[in-house]
């Protein structure tokens, strides 16, 4: 049985700015120029395209498992100028009723490398509970996986319910700079709480 695709509304979120997945850069560059009118054209051009670019490649890697409802870029400054800091994607996953966090946490994980045990709070959201789970991965690279580079990966979790057997992921792609993460992870929980009708 195929889960009903929720109709999502999200609140004001000024420092995430959506983005059409199914739209070309031509498209997308008007909806960023009605936003920035001030940008240069080279810039709008040059944003444009490669969000464009993530958009694809995000809904592309959700072929065949995931269905995805909608992507944001996080935007410098609190949303006062163009620019990209980190991207969100908003999905859902078929899943069983009584499918637990727990399980949500290792499908997150995956066979990454850990830095240090995920971060779990609960989050309240117009949808109800939710869940935010802060991952931190380690990479090893060069001589003897001597070089550790670490990613953060956050994501807001609405666990399955009677009526819709689906798991809700609100997550974003990994983020280098961990001070940076701190914030993107704080605006996703903005974002989650303005999500209705899931």
């Amino acid at each position: 049985m195929t889960a009903p695709e929720p109709a999502p509304h999200v609140g004001d979120r000024p420092v995430w700015f959506p983005v059409d997945h199914e739209a070309d850069a031509a498209t997308t560059r008007v909806a960023l120029a009605e936003e920035f009118p001030q940008t240069p054209a080279s810039l709008l051009d040059s944003y444009a395209a490669g969000i464009t670019t993530l958009a694809g490649q995000l809904s592309s890697a959700m072929e065949g498992t995931e269905t995805l409802l909608g992507v944001w870029v996080m935007l410098p400054r609190g949303g006062a100028e163009l620019g990209v800091d980190a991207a969100a994607t908003f999905s859902l996953v078929p899943a069983d009723a009584d499918l637990q966090i727990g399980e949500v946490i290792d499908l997150l994980i995956g066979g990454s490398e850990l830095h240090q045990p995920p971060d779990v709070q609960e989050v309240d959201t117009a949808s109800g509970p939710s869940t935010l789970v802060r991952i931190r991965r380690a990479s090893r690279s060069g001589w003897r996986g001597r070089r550790i580079e670490l990613s953060e990966t956050a994501a807001v979790v609405w666990l399955p319910t009677s009526t819709r057997r689906a798991l809700l992921l609100l997550r974003t792609v990994p983020v280098d700079d961990l001070v940076l993460a701190a914030d993107v992870a704080e605006n996703l929980v903005a974002l989650a709480a303005g999500i209705q009708g899931v």
